[in-house]
């Protein structure tokens, strides 16, 4: 490591980067753009390769999210471009609804899925339909954490991301943070979705209301009408 790198593991730096972040809760670049999203790292505004002076400048300082601060330090050091981002495919519905099948028809070598239920089962050594709610927090920060690694430049061919929310804005928002990214939205039925998870001996016997989940995710996502380039499957 080189030795103006080493600053950034000095103690006084790491809380004046908290503090800076809980004083600038928003990313600054994103605010430029008119977009919100909250702040994940503090970034120096010019690049101090080294210079105390830049370094610990307040005025130099910005709070950014982690796509933008990605961003921003492949376009200062050029050597970082050389790899592409991946084609991204979000891939949303209802349990029941197919998402699983229907991405797993689409995968080949060296493509990546990002799913929730997939990192829970992971982390908790549980089966997908049962999720201990004391983890929720940690899987969430997991998902965020390879969201963002796969937001960028990256080796993968392709990445889907399975989302089993039918809130409209939520998927508007994922598909923002992987630009150019393709929205499938698996519209089944209320009743083929339910009799799914009754066939499956696994969501059967699991404690949760699958109906109501059901109706929750069709009710939320018949709210607002999808986005024109969106696909909608039924």
């Amino acid at each position: 490591m080189s030795d103006h790198k080493k600053l950034y593991n000095l103690r006084t730096w790491r809380r004046l980067s908290k503090q800076y972040r809980l004083d600038n809760p928003l990313c600054a670049e994103c605010q430029r753009q008119g977009k919100v999203y909250a702040s994940e790292v503090v970034d120096h505004i010019i690049d101090h390769k080294g210079d105390y002076s830049l370094f610990w400048n307040k005025d130099n300082l910005q709070a950014l999210c982690m796509p933008c601060h990605n961003r921003k330090t492949a376009q200062e050091n050029p050597e970082y471009i050389k790899l592409k981002k991946a084609p991204t495919t979000i891939v949303c519905g209802s349990v029941g609804s197919g998402v699983d099948k229907y991405i797993q028809s689409l995968l080949k070598p060296d493509d990546v899925v990002i799913d929730f239920d997939s990192i829970y089962e992971m982390i908790s050594g549980c089966d997908r339909y049962i999720k201990p709610k004391k983890l929720f927090v940690y899987v969430n920060k997991i998902r965020n954490f390879v969201l963002d690694i796969f937001s960028q430049e990256s080796k993968v061919n392709h990445v889907y991301i399975s989302m089993g929310v039918g809130d409209v804005a939520k998927i508007k928002a994922m598909q923002d943070k992987f630009e150019d990214s393709k929205v499938i939205i698996l519209n089944t039925d209320e009743e083929t979705c339910y009799r799914n998870c009754k066939n499956s001996r696994k969501m059967f016997n699991a404690p949760t209301d699958w109906l109501k989940l059901i109706r929750q995710w069709h009710d939320d996502f018949n709210k607002h009408k999808p986005m024109e380039d969106w696909i909608v499957k039924g």
